[in-house]
């Protein structure tokens, strides 16, 4: 899913996946700023509606796997 925020000039794509080891399912947000800057933000969808979901640690101790093969295929 994509949103365009003209104001700020940023767009925002949601991916989902689900992890192999843990079989959790994980929400991506990759935003993407008008001078090609992007930031990548990843969370577990068991804590999507938390105002601290993107520092909530799970301890399956495989965010090197996420990063490398979800996001960067």
């Amino acid at each position: 899913m994509r949103t365009e925020d003209p104001s700020s000039l940023r767009i925002v794509d949601l991916w989902t996946f689900r992890s192999i080891k843990s079989n959790k399912r994980y929400i991506v947000e990759i935003e993407h700023f008008s001078n090609n800057f992007f930031g990548i933000k990843f969370y577990w969808k068991g804590v999507a509606n938390s105002k601290k979901r993107y520092s909530f640690l799970t301890n399956d101790n495989e965010p090197r796997t996420i990063v490398i093969c979800h996001v960067f295929k």
